[in-house]
């Protein structure tokens, strides 16, 4: 599962134009690389302005760094999605699936799927009659 977001850099006016060559990386927290670079789905906000955007995906839990570079020259960015997962979850539609027994979590769109909790009763046994337990299934 992952979470889509359009993240921003402003890297000013005299690096404005760059689009095609300003990149993007992403490293996780332990500086490992998440996203290769990337120069392309970035766009400058109003043309001539120097600020950027770009639409980049990420697991649910994902902690670390984005890298703007252009022209010898970097921005980052920290992302933490723990919020927006959290945000997702409360926001977003629940749907319980009889046939596996699991409650479904959907983003705030309401149909990208963030994650699965198995239903379970006071024995353990999976159920959504009885409900008393609520188990990480896939997330």
């Amino acid at each position: 599962m992952s979470i889509k977001m359009n993240k921003t850099a402003n890297l000013g006016k005299c690096l404005s134009g760059k689009s095609g060559t300003l990149g993007i990386t992403v490293f996780d927290s332990a500086g490992n690389t998440q996203i290769s670079r990337r120069t392309t789905g970035i766009s400058e906000l109003v043309a001539g302005s120097g600020l950027y955007t770009a639409q980049i995906e990420l697991p649910n839990h994902f902690s670390g760094s984005i890298v703007w570079d252009v022209s010898e020259k970097y921005a980052v960015d920290n992302v933490d999605t723990s919020e927006i997962f959290t945000r997702q979850m409360t926001e977003g539609r629940w749907k319980i699936d009889s046939s596996s027994k699991q409650m479904i979590f959907y983003g705030s769109d309401g149909v990208s799927e963030i994650g699965r909790y198995d239903l379970k009763d006071g024995d353990g046994n999976l159920n959504i009659t009885t409900v008393l337990e609520r188990v990480t299934g896939s997330i």
